[in-house]
């Protein structure tokens, strides 16, 4: 019980201090219903954060940087051609998208329908450890194709076009050595590659939540089955997010995608997870700084940025939350373990 009051009282806090830094125009009298609803969201996400008590050890970290922790890791973002568009945002794009039957596992169609934007903002758990590959039965539901020499397609063969390089017995990630056409799940086409757009590096499933995220070379593709179809949400590998470490001498520097892992989580947020050797010493979104370590700060294990674009900056003990609004940052709360 005065668990449960303590709880109360904190959130309360949270509410009054999200509303004093709101920026309200005072002539503006909507109110502003999104924001509103995604503080549940938020608060929710913050718990999520505080509970994993492993994440950004080293032996974590280690596994991060060789696996990948079941997600789709892409080490920082390359120097070709990036999106500038608004961050937060899922992009629009003729990914994919095959409209599936009533059921998951009913006879396949091959219809297209439009993207809608992705409604999921929770950022999921970054605990989990490595786990050696072994074979696992959706991996037997999964069915990758290729086009042949004639240009029709032919399934993939493991271990010459495609590999297993992780399964926990939840989630399974492949890495792919050709191009992949087409993905089949169960009998329906989830994925089908379209042209011109850039092939598929690796794909992530979850076989209990049936997500799957397929990293590009500049972007995630997110899929999901909801409202009796197979959908797709694309989102741009951010070039808007700046980390700086200090050198022997003291001198900052830019991190380099030696510096930390980058991954889609599998609710649509971006995590960056920072590997121990050097400490990051200040965060960069926008232009705008976010935080710069004091000698009294504990080191930065990861920073987490969800759909609506609010940043989690996650250290040993606790999680500090940054609320976006009208393209500025506001920081809002610092949460810790109970």
């Amino acid at each position: 019980m005065n668990k449960c009051i303590a709880y109360n009282c904190i959130f309360i806090s949270i509410i009054i201090r999200y509303i004093n830094c709101s920026d309200k125009d005072p002539d503006q009298t909507e109110v502003d219903s999104d924001e509103e609803d995604n503080f549940d969201v938020i608060v929710s996400q913050i718990e999520n954060l505080l509970e994993d008590e492993t994440a950004g050890d080293s032996v974590i970290s280690d596994n991060i940087k060789q696996h990948g922790l079941g997600h789709i890791v892409y080490n920082s973002y390359g120097s070709e051609s990036i999106s500038t568009t608004q961050p937060t945002d899922f992009l629009d794009e003729e990914s994919g998208i095959i409209e599936g039957p009533s059921g998951p596992h009913d006879q396949v169609s091959t219809q297209t329908t439009p993207i809608p934007h992705l409604d999921k903002s929770e950022v999921g758990d970054d605990k989990k450890e490595a786990a050696a590959v072994k074979p696992s039965k959706i991996s037997e539901s999964l069915i990758f194709m290729k086009k042949g020499d004639d240009g029709g397609l032919f399934q993939m063969i493991e271990g010459q076009d495609y590999k297993l390089i992780f399964d926990d017995g939840t989630t399974l990630k492949f890495e792919f050595y050709n191009e992949l056409e087409q993905v089949i799940y169960n009998g329906d086409n989830i994925y089908v590659h379209m042209p011109k757009r850039l092939y598929a590096l690796e794909l992530t499933c979850n076989k209990t939540t049936n997500v799957f995220v397929i990293a590009l070379e500049d972007s995630f593709l997110y899929i999901d089955y909801r409202a009796g179809m197979w959908r797709a949400n694309s989102r741009k590998i951010p070039n808007y997010v700046k980390f700086y470490g200090k050198d022997s001498e003291g001198v900052e520097f830019e991190f380099s995608k030696e510096h930390y892992s980058f991954y889609l989580t599998e609710k649509g947020a971006f995590r960056y997870v920072f590997f121990p050797e050097i400490p990051c010493a200040k965060v960069v979104i926008n232009n705008r700084l976010i935080w710069e370590k004091t000698p009294e700060d504990k080191s930065l294990l990861s920073v987490h940025i969800n759909i609506k674009g609010d940043v989690f900056l996650k250290f040993k003990t606790h999680v500090s939350l940054f609320a976006k609004k009208r393209n500025e940052y506001k920081y809002l709360y610092d949460m810790g373990r109970k």
